[in-house]
């Protein structure tokens, strides 16, 4: 089991966004889901072990690094202590990051593509400009005499990523503001299952949450 609890879908409202960065977050969903309350009041507590039994509201309390303080609450639809694995959680990770990685792929394509035949530029160059030295010598095949899509298939998603915010005006209608792109983009870029760390239900819902902010985007694009 990975908590006392399943965290549901993951919703931060603007203004804690833009007050917390992303470890406060990912801390604070972990300690809540651990029923470990935060900053709250002994009555608080117990009403919380209470509602665990009986499927109602919780909420926590805590602090970010800046001394600013905020609250973590659990809605009684969401509250579900049956058992839930990591395979569970990695495998639909896993599924949904591939199938959003696609599709922002070839979204950016099509709309690099696009945009630069209305400039009268080559997306190739485009792409090249926002990548370092060493990095288009490892993709100087494609580069050379690979197509567009086979020399956006090789980018890293942080490269790709860039792309997009260096060339935000093409993607803002689709995706919105900047910071909340960036800040989603880092979040799925920094996936726990893939790196030497102890894997844990605070991170994989952030995941969950970026992921289903970028799905929710790419289905208004039309390919």
């Amino acid at each position: 089991m990975i908590g006392y609890f399943k965290l549901g879908e993951v919703v931060i409202t603007p203004e804690a966004q833009a007050a917390l960065d992303i470890r406060d977050i990912s801390d604070a969903l972990r300690s809540h889901a651990m029923g470990d309350w935060g900053e709250v009041d002994e009555a608080q507590r117990q009403e919380n072990e209470k509602s665990l039994l009986e499927r109602r509201p919780l909420l926590s309390a805590f602090a970010c690094h800046t001394g600013v303080r905020f609250w973590v609450r659990t809605n009684e639809d969401d509250v579900d202590s049956s058992p839930q694995s990591w395979s569970e959680f990695i495998a639909e990770i896993a599924v949904r990051r591939n199938l959003v990685d696609k599709s922002v792929r070839e979204c950016v394509t099509t709309t690099l593509i696009a945009e630069c035949a209305k400039l009268g530029r080559k997306p190739k160059e485009t792409i090249i400009q926002i990548l370092p030295q060493n990095r288009v010598q490892a993709l100087r095949v494609k580069v050379d005499r690979g197509t567009i899509s086979e020399l956006s298939e090789a980018l890293f998603w942080k490269e790709l990523c860039i792309l997009v915010a260096k060339n935000y005006k093409w993607f803002e209608k689709l995706f919105g503001d900047l910071r909340e792109f960036e800040f989603h983009a880092q979040i799925i870029n920094d996936r726990p299952d893939a790196h030497a760390k102890r894997l844990d239900i605070a991170d994989l819902a952030l995941q969950r949450r970026s992921l289903s902010w970028i799905e929710e985007r790419l289905s208004r694009f039309d390919m």
